[in-house]
């Protein structure tokens, strides 16, 4: 538990699991109404969460640790790499039922495939929706036949006899180093850059309820500082670098891997940058000012909200200083 690496991977999990730092929670969150309860949404998608991964992981340590002493075997042995847990621990395990294995088998991989296809739906509907909203006029079948086509070509390399290894720095340098990287700017923005009084003033507005001292202490310095924690870990520790069937990659892949993160992570200056160019001033000192600012049209769409949202502000903002 003392261990960077141990943390990392929480943490990488934690964010991929609640989705959080990814673009699908900010698109399907734009077509709730203004008003929704997020608060009691985010701490029943939590909870479920959290009992859902608990569950998980007490079935197939279960099954590990049965199967390690069948085997008069330690536990080590029997455990194979992250990416294969769900697929063969659980397909295992269902199979060694006596009564109809075949149709828990059915019924396991079914779910894996609902599964599958429910966090694609997720992930290309929010490239797409980003996609859509730069080309307005474009076919509402084409953006989607274009994407979905493109990633069926990539995704094609994971059927390959060095897919595994493909899928592995792919998680490892597309995944989880990126989402804590984009985990970090996100929150940094909002709680430093936008304003963490401004920001749980809109909450506020929205719910009709105050959050207390532990969110604004979280957002604006427990969370930013662990992250950047990790990050630090991942960037400077060689020890633990990321390998394949127990073997550590060589330093052309790793650096291969590094490459790609920074691929990833480079459309996050690239725009901030393009931003910054095109905000209003005469110089970039100006300019820089001018794009920390929200733009004029943040706020509430409904002309009765809009005008709701800034006198509320004002009033709110003015009170506390």
């Amino acid at each position: 538990m003392l261990e960077a690496k141990v943390w990392f991977a929480a943490l990488s999990q934690c964010l991929f699991s609640l989705n959080t730092g990814f673009g699908p929670l900010i698109m399907l969150g734009s077509y709730n109404r203004f008003d929704r309860n997020i608060y009691r949404d985010t701490w029943i998608a939590s909870g479920i969460d959290t009992l859902t991964s608990l569950l998980a992981g007490l079935t197939i340590f279960a099954f590990l640790g049965n199967l390690a002493w069948t085997m008069d075997v330690d536990i080590l042995k029997v455990a194979l790499t992250e990416n294969h847990f769900a697929i063969i621990i659980f397909a295992q395990a269902v199979s060694m039922f006596e009564v109809v294995p075949q149709l828990f088998c059915i019924i396991f991989f079914l779910m894996m495939a609902i599964i599958g296809v429910g966090t694609a739906t997720a992930y290309v509907g929010a490239v797409i929706t980003v996609i859509a909203s730069l080309f307005p006029k474009s076919s509402r079948y084409r953006v989607p036949l274009i994407v979905c086509f493109i990633g069926l070509i990539i995704g094609l390399m994971y059927l390959t006899p060095g897919g595994s290894m493909m899928t592995r720095l792919a998680d490892y340098f597309g995944a989880k180093v990126v989402i804590c990287i984009m985990a970090l700017v996100e929150v940094v923005g909002v709680a430093w850059i936008y304003g963490i009084d401004n920001f749980l003033v809109d909450i506020e507005f929205m719910l009709k309820l105050k959050l207390g001292l532990y969110w604004k202490l979280s957002w604006c310095y427990f969370i930013p500082t662990f992250l950047s924690g990790i990050l630090v870990y991942a960037f400077l520790d060689g020890q633990h670098s990321p390998g394949y069937k127990g073997h550590s990659f060589s330093n052309i892949t790793l650096s291969a891997g590094w490459l790609y993160s920074l691929l990833a992570i480079s459309a996050i200056p690239i725009f901030a940058f393009y931003v910054v160019k095109t905000s209003k001033g005469t110089g970039w000192q100006e300019k820089f000012k001018e794009a920390m600012k929200p733009s004029e049209e943040w706020g509430p769409k409904r002309c009765d909200l809009r005008q709701d949202w800034l006198e509320y502000k004002k009033h709110r903002l003015d009170n506390e200083c």
